[in-house]
């Protein structure tokens, strides 16, 4: 059916309208994450700020050593002794780097897929660093869909486990809060993952306990800052001697918590989205009682029949004369 010059321009006035409430809501969000990420800045910084700087006390320690030196060894020429300080502090960089075996390119492989990114290891050739990129642009959409499918299953398990438990056991024929429950559940199962996850690192790292949640958080997360790696001393240490065994076993058992903590924060995810959909179609069959569509489901319609009457005009102008 042909559309009016009239009924064209009130589509267009509707798609504006759409563009600017996404604009709005653009960079009201925008405007809500800097302000978040500069609060964060003042509160680490007013947390972990030292009295003295870094600078400070590297070169304090410097000139304690200097002294000892000089004591001990008359070595009191400064050049001298900058540059035996930079011979060690040389070697004592390349002896910590870790070495390419298969369980430690596992480890960097993964990390980089799931875009946790510890930054321990990395490609130092130019032709690695080159596979680098086809790499993880074929294993990064793989990762997020495994993830993602992972994270579905274990929401609907979660959900039918506690809808036939009500059932059955608590004998609600109607269970409520379905959602709620989901996510209380799935916050509960992280829990348990991370503390057991934090206990074995305290076991074989020989880290606290703060510290194994700490990592573990960062690693769910995808955060990865690299300070404290998940079985990094215990492979080093391991590695290559006798011992080579337990690095494969403690490997297996962590991968358990590694892949299971990424498929529920994906599936914590899911229950999310899910709750948040399920409060826009309530709140949009709330407008549509009152008699009047309002919000960002009224826009998305409106965007959606102007797209289509667009369409059908560009298609052939002629058919749209003025009635």
């Amino acid at each position: 059916m042909p559309i009016s010059s009239h009924q064209l321009k009130q589509n267009y006035i509707s798609m504006n309208r759409f563009m600017m409430n996404l604009m709005k809501k653009c960079v009201l969000r925008l405007a809500l994450y800097f302000a978040y990420g500069l609060f964060g800045s003042w509160l680490f910084c007013s947390i972990e700020k030292r009295d003295e700087n870094y600078s400070i006390t590297g070169q304090r320690l410097l000139d304690k050593l200097k002294q000892k030196m000089a004591a001990k060894y008359n070595l009191t020429n400064s050049t001298d002794f900058y540059e035996f300080v930079l011979a060690a502090s040389e070697a004592i960089a390349v002896q910590s780097q870790p070495d390419w075996t298969f369980t430690s390119g596992c480890g960097f492989a993964f990390a980089a897929l799931t875009t946790v990114g510890y930054g321990d290891m990395s490609p130092k050739t130019t032709v690695g660093k080159v596979v680098l990129i086809p790499y993880c642009l074929i294993g990064l959409p793989l990762t997020m869909l495994a993830l993602k499918t992972s994270g579905e299953v274990i929401h609907l398990s979660i959900k039918t486990i506690a809808v036939n438990f009500e059932r059955k056991v608590l004998k609600r024929q109607h269970p409520e809060k379905k959602l709620i429950k989901c996510f209380i559940i799935i916050i509960s199962i992280m829990t348990v993952v991370i503390c057991a996850a934090a206990a074995g690192e305290v076991a074989l790292e020989g880290w606290t306990f703060l510290d194994g949640v700490y990592c573990w958080f960062v690693t769910f997360t995808t955060i990865g800052f690299g300070d404290f790696v998940p079985f990094k001393q215990y492979r080093e240490k391991n590695e290559n001697n006798d011992t080579r065994w337990r690095v494969y076993v403690a490997g297996i058992l962590f991968t358990v918590p590694f892949v299971g903590g990424l498929c529920l924060v994906s599936s914590l995810l899911s229950v999310i989205i899910q709750g948040s959909e399920n409060v826009k179609i309530h709140f949009h069959k709330i407008c549509s009682c009152c008699g009047q569509q309002t919000g960002p489901e009224a826009n998305d319609v409106d965007s959606s029949k102007t797209d289509i009457r667009l369409q059908s005009f560009s298609v052939n102008p002629q058919k749209h004369t003025k009635s």
